[in-house]
């Protein structure tokens, strides 16, 4: 019980400073970042135009 709430303690901080656009770093294991991508547009070949809303993206990148 006490290693679930330890857990559970770890994800809301992480998730936390991601959602303040702050880079996170768990030594031994990666970094966690946030991307946003800005809103896009295309034609399709019959004229239609389809939009892609912006996002956030959460990127991870494994520790070497």
């Amino acid at each position: 019980m006490a290693q679930n709430n330890t857990e559970r303690e770890i994800a809301a901080i992480i998730s936390g400073a991601l959602k303040q656009h702050r880079e996170v770093t768990v030594r031994g294991f990666g970094t966690f970042t946030v991307h946003h991508n800005r809103q896009e547009h295309r034609q399709e070949k019959d004229g239609r135009i389809l939009m892609a809303p912006p996002s956030d993206v959460i990127t991870f990148t494994p520790e070497k």
